[in-house]
């Protein structure tokens, strides 16, 4: 039935395969934003991840030692922690988050995604507002007193 409907005819009329050339075009549109944040988004996920996983081994270390680690090399050289590195590095060998622990609050940050400022050495100041950035940029991590804390615009 298709045959008689074709007269004879062999292969594909150019309206359809300008019609099969939009619908890619218009498929793939739609998809590639979506798989270029897809990478950024796994990245702060980890970042999230190992970030918790140091405040928490830290607030272990310091119910067993009656002491609080001072960098995060303590914590894996006493095994409370496996190799953790931040995902956004962009050192060689990767650097390690930024890491404090005091009495009463403990916390570790990432990098974050481009854009961001650099390595973390110090408290960031308004934590507790949660830190403003855009275009998913900024610091990622975790907070022993105010939990996660991520990047906003991703």
């Amino acid at each position: 039935m298709y045959g008689r409907l074709r007269k004879g005819a062999k292969g594909f009329s150019l309206i359809e395969l300008l019609i099969v050339v939009a619908i890619i075009g218009i498929l793939a549109a739609i998809a590639i934003p979506n798989l270029l944040t897809a990478q950024t988004k796994a990245k702060i996920s980890k970042a999230l991840a190992e970030s918790k996983l140091l405040v928490t081994q830290s607030q272990l270390y310091q119910a067993d030692k009656n002491v609080y680690p001072a960098v995060v090399t303590d914590l894996r050289d006493s095994n409370y922690i496996s190799k953790t590195v931040d995902p956004f590095s962009s050192s060689s060998p990767a650097a390690n988050y930024g890491f404090e622990s005091a009495q009463s609050h403990t916390w570790a940050l990432s990098v974050g995604p481009p854009g961001a400022a650099g390595p973390i050495g110090a408290f960031p100041a308004g934590l507790e507002d949660g830190i403003s950035s855009t275009a998913c940029a900024g610091e990622v991590g975790w907070s022993s007193n105010y939990g996660a804390i991520t990047v906003t615009g991703c």
